[in-house]
């Protein structure tokens, strides 16, 4: 089973910053979920709110900020004092962190429901920025908004796709095989059943579920055969899997 660190190590530092990604390559995770949305001016930005408000001290829309913006911001001392100073960063600046240290990378596209004119725009950026920052990792495209990852899929092909998701109406399109240009199907680990992960399996596709910090939904999880599991707190999540796999009920 994969192990993902949601955000980051996000229990651990504040999300989406260079802090919670270190935190996790320190975890020894399989890959680094992040979350990825544009700049006033067409930067690829690593945050996962549509608003600046809760995690830092700028408030409106990401897209409304430039990227020299929103670098003058505070990223970190809503999570807490130590993270002060800590700062959004962009897709560039995430590879060059990872790739060194082995680390696989999860890209989520970022598509607000409303604002879809931003998709083939920030679907073509970070293609763009793949294409010449080479990523010698495992490395994922994914989104809630199946048109976003289809477009990935078609610029680049050779990265493997995946289709967020929390609704139960997904299963029924894989069942009439309705999901063409996805190679892995990421779930809200609540709507998973070993009988979902089987019929994933015969259409080809990995299921991987989120977003899990209690041992009895990753026990759940092991049960059903999922092929990956992310946690805002990788250590504990690794911890977890060790137990189980020695039998460890300590």
């Amino acid at each position: 089973m994969l192990t993902i660190a949601h955000r980051g190590a996000s229990a651990l530092a504040p999300e989406n910053t260079p802090a919670a990604f270190r935190a996790a390559l320190r975890a020894g995770v399989d890959l680094i979920e992040m979350d990825l949305r544009l700049s006033r001016d067409g930067e690829v930005v690593v945050f996962h709110d549509r608003l600046l408000d809760r995690t830092t001290d700028g408030t409106g829309p990401v897209g409304e900020r430039t990227l020299a913006e929103l670098k003058k911001l505070d990223a970190g001392s809503w999570f807490s004092p130590d993270f002060s100073g800590e700062r959004i960063p962009v897709l560039g600046e995430v590879l060059k962190l990872a790739g060194p240290a082995g680390g696989g990378l999860y890209l989520e596209l970022k598509i607000d429901r409303g604002e879809e004119k931003t998709r083939g725009d920030l679907v073509a950026r970070t293609g763009e920025i793949l294409r010449n920052n080479p990523f010698p990792g495992r490395l994922l495209l994914a989104s809630f908004d199946l048109p976003a990852v289809r477009m990935a899929r078609g610029l680049l092909p050779a990265v493997r796709t995946g289709l967020i998701f929390r609704e139960e109406a997904v299963w029924h399109r894989l069942e009439a095989g309705n999901l063409s240009g996805v190679d892995i199907l990421a779930a809200r680990w609540n709507i998973v059943t070993a009988s979902r992960v089987e019929a994933g399996h015969r259409a080809g596709k990995e299921v991987w579920a989120w977003t899990v910090d209690r041992p009895e939904e990753l026990g759940w999880l092991r049960a059903a055969g999922v092929d990956a599991v992310a946690s805002n707190n990788p250590i504990w999540l690794k911890r977890e899997l060790e137990r189980s796999d020695t039998g460890d009920k300590g």
